[in-house]
């Protein structure tokens, strides 16, 4: 008969033959040394982003799905900004020429070239930065203006007005886009049909920076490289939205899907943040 070991025995056998049971590792250390990793080690890491809010930050931001009023035939008769202050109002009254347009399901405001909107922004522009996220719709146009900041007459000696428009100014029908600083600006092509496009625009009542033009244009980021703008600007605080502020016949036939003025210019981080904004959804 076999006689049983005595209890203590057993235990100091299977720890002789097995060995201690090896520490749980903890979640987030390393089974090494135990301590947590080092964060900024992560792969895909990118950096904290920048953070910045247009619509609070800008002097009036419009955005298509928010703040069109409609009247009985669906047409557009005002378009307020995000901070409800500020209120373009349809030009002439009683038109029907503004509708809303859904792409992609996002809505735009589609200017057929026979009305705009208007509006007093109560004071004058010098520095300046402003967005507009648009798209043409015809094949060719003549100076059909997205939008003007200024007055029926040019406003200073030199000439100058923030505004954006395009048209077939070398005489061999070749489309072109175009801004009024005194002088024209032909920017080759830039700006063509059936295409969603953000244009960032710099303006300057100050010193120039760097040397550079008192004017700047951007299309999706690409730097236009325009002609310089030797005046500085100074301009009255009246705004057409798709057209130009004197008379009929420069109405834009042309989408457009936000429009945002800031009453300064903007670091080279809220730019790209604005853009970024004003191409959401797309």
């Amino acid at each position: 008969m076999r006689r049983s070991l005595p209890f203590a025995v057993l235990l100091l056998a299977a720890t002789a033959c097995s060995g201690p049971e090896p520490l749980p590792t903890i979640t987030g250390q390393t089974a090494e040394t135990g301590t947590p990793p080092d964060p900024t080690a992560a792969t895909g890491d990118t950096g904290p982003v920048f953070e910045f809010d247009v619509e609070k930050e800008s002097f009036a931001a419009f955005r298509a799905d928010k703040g069109v009023t409609l009247g009985s035939n669906d047409e557009v008769t005002a378009w307020t900004d995000v901070s409800g202050t500020l209120t373009a109002t349809l030009d002439p009254p009683g038109t029907d020429g503004i509708k809303i347009f859904v792409d992609g399901g996002l809505p735009g405001l589609d200017f057929n070239g026979t009305s705009n909107l208007v509006a007093e922004l109560g004071q004058r522009l010098s520095d300046a930065t402003i967005f507009v996220r648009f798209r043409y719709d015809a094949t060719q146009s003549d100076n059909d203006y997205l939008y003007t900041v200024g007055d029926g007459l040019i406003d200073t000696a030199g000439g100058t007005q923030m505004s954006l428009s395009r048209g077939t100014f070398d005489g061999q029908g070749t489309l072109e886009s175009y801004h009024y600083t005194g002088k024209d600006e032909l920017l080759g092509e830039r700006i063509r049909s059936d295409r969603w496009i953000t244009s960032t625009q710099i303006y300057r009542g100050t010193k120039q920076k760097d040397g550079g033009s008192h004017h700047t244009l951007f299309l999706d980021g690409d730097d236009a490289k325009m002609d310089l703008a030797d005046t500085a600007y100074d301009v009255q605080g009246s705004l057409a939205i798709g057209n130009y502020l004197s008379g009929d016949f420069r109405l834009a036939n042309a989408e457009i899907r936000r429009f945002v003025i800031f009453d300064r210019i903007l670091t080279d981080d809220e730019i790209t943040a604005t853009e970024a904004w004003m191409a959401a959804g797309n």
